[in-house]
């Protein structure tokens, strides 16, 4: 069974391979098994099965889109959701208090877990978000989210799934591009007066497969450090490192092998190198992108860096 190509998600930027991963989210959110694997191509591309075209894929993303935005992580509090992550301790425990009295497999319950954790907060004592928070200053992270949902279709998502991706949107977005930080002091122009454009299809799907990577905390200086799933503890110079494997996989197989440590956890000397042993598991390539912040707070994905490459 050959499987539904989504050529537009390629597994060589950080970008497109979370939006796979959202793919597969949203799918078992709205009841669907599907399973996914990756191409033998140059740039592997997503491989979906479970769903049989992509007028049903693109039905089933935007049922899931509508049940987010009625959700308990984007509709919080009621009628006067947060815009930013950084809430206050007691904002953040009545939040944690609504997520806690939902079923136990509600995909806003993973949502949330990947957002943000009790305990994890800031010097100024709001809460430290995940990693993949790289808004700042007049860009807030759920009010992009909510506007990207606010606009999202089925051009928008088959823009993204099938590409080509063309950057000609003007509506916020979670500065995921593979493009990078637009450092000020190397453009003629500054970055204010040329808004970012993006691709809110791919945006609003690596927001989804951010489930993936729920955070923890670690013992710190002074306060407990917030610590995201397959990326380094740092902050301001982190990695995110990511694989793309050969088999289709579930849900819960893909969750559990995007987060193992022998494969991208921070110390490279605890993970797997040797290319017979990871052709055993099923992973034919392995893959990292910097995580930059500027000094104003803005963070952004670097160029993607393939670290290996199995092979046949």
């Amino acid at each position: 069974m050959p499987g539904l190509k989504l050529t537009g998600l390629t597994a060589n930027s950080a970008h497109g391979y979370l939006a796979a991963l959202g793919v597969i989210e949203a799918l078992r959110s709205t009841g669907l098994d599907a399973e996914m694997s990756w191409s033998a191509d140059f740039y592997p591309h997503a491989v979906l099965r479970g769903v049989d075209n992509s007028d049903a894929l693109i039905s089933a993303l935007l049922d899931d889109r509508d049940q987010r935005r009625r959700g308990a992580v984007l509709n919080h509090p009621a009628g006067q959701p947060f815009d930013t992550l950084g809430c206050s301790p007691d904002e953040l425990s009545t939040w944690a208090e609504k997520i806690g009295r939902l079923p136990h497999n509600d995909t806003d319950a993973d949502q949330w877990a990947a957002l943000v954790i009790e305990g994890g907060y800031t010097a100024q004592n709001k809460a430290n978000p995940t990693h993949f928070d790289f808004s700042a200053a007049q860009v807030k992270f759920l009010k992009v989210v909510r506007q990207i949902s606010d606009n999202l279709d089925e051009a928008l998502l088959d823009e993204a799934l099938f590409g080509p991706w063309r950057y000609q949107s003007r509506l916020s977005t979670l500065r995921f591009e593979r493009e990078g930080e637009r450092l000020a002091a190397l453009r003629g122009v500054p970055p204010t007066e040329q808004p970012r454009q993006g691709v809110p299809g791919a945006d609003w799907l690596a927001f989804r497969g951010l489930t993936f990577y729920p955070l923890t905390l670690t013992p710190g200086k002074g306060r407990a450090r917030v610590v995201t799933a397959a990326c380094d503890a740092d902050w301001t110079r982190s990695a995110f490192r990511w694989v793309a494997w050969t088999d289709p996989l579930d849900h819960a197989t893909i969750r559990a092998l995007v987060t193992a440590p022998n494969l991208v956890g921070e110390r490279p000397d605890r993970r797997i190198t040797d290319a017979r042993q990871l052709r055993a598991l099923g992973i034919q390539s392995v893959w990292q992108s910097a995580i930059v912040r500027s000094a104003q707070g803005y963070g952004s994905f670097g160029p993607a860096k393939q670290l290996i490459a199995v092979g046949e």
